[in-house]
């Protein structure tokens, strides 16, 4: 499984939430993962290229205030996602 996750380089917290949540992934998975700075406001997981994880799809929504998915929702959503393409 190869996972990219993206983050905001200005904001703080993404890029400790990125390298959490790729740890997690490759220890429950063993998942390659790739973590990049990405757009402001951006924190997007991706598996194998489909989206699985996005903190805002638009520039709009990625602009009101919030912190990066819980490494554990991320998680979850990556689950989830395994589990409805099988």
């Amino acid at each position: 499984m190869n996972v990219t996750i993206r983050y905001c380089t200005i904001c703080f917290g993404y890029r400790a939430r990125a390298v959490a949540v790729a740890e997690e992934l490759r220890r429950r998975f063993d998942a390659n993962v790739e973590v990049i700075g990405g757009k402001v406001g951006q924190f997007d997981v991706e598996i194998d290229g489909a989206l699985v994880v996005s903190r805002g799809q638009s520039f709009l929504a990625r602009m009101k205030p919030a912190l990066p998915p819980k490494t554990a929702e991320a998680i979850a959503a990556v689950e989830r996602h395994l589990t409805s393409s099988e």
